[in-house]
C-alpha cells in the first residue's frame, strides 16, 4: 500500500498523511476524516447555513437548540 497525502485548504502545501498534527508549511493545524465523513460534514454545513440565511435565529426553539449545545459541549 502506498503513501498517502493530504493537501492543506490554506496553502496548498501536499504531505504525507501520517504527518498529521500540523501543515509543514503554514503550520495550520489539520485533522484528518474519512472522505465520507468529510462529505457528511460539508453537506450538513451547508444545510445550516441555508438554516441561518433563513433567519433560523429568529426561530421559537432556537435558544433550547443552543442552550442544548452548551450542555453537549461542557460533557
Amino acid at each position: 500500500m502506498g503513501k498517502e497525502y493530504v493537501n492543506c485548504d490554506r496553502c496548498g502545501a501536499q504531505f504525507e498523511s501520517a504527518a498529521h498534527g500540523l501543515c509543514p508549511r503554514c503550520t495550520k493545524e489539520v485533522v484528518i476524516v474519512p472522505k465520507a465523513e468529510y462529505d457528511r460534514l460539508q453537506e450538513r454545513d451547508k444545510f445550516l447555513s441555508c438554516l441561518e440565511a433563513a433567519g433560523v435565529d429568529n426561530w421559537e426553539g432556537y435558544e433550547d437548540a443552543c442552550a442544548m449545545r452548551d450542555v453537549r459541549e461542557d460533557s
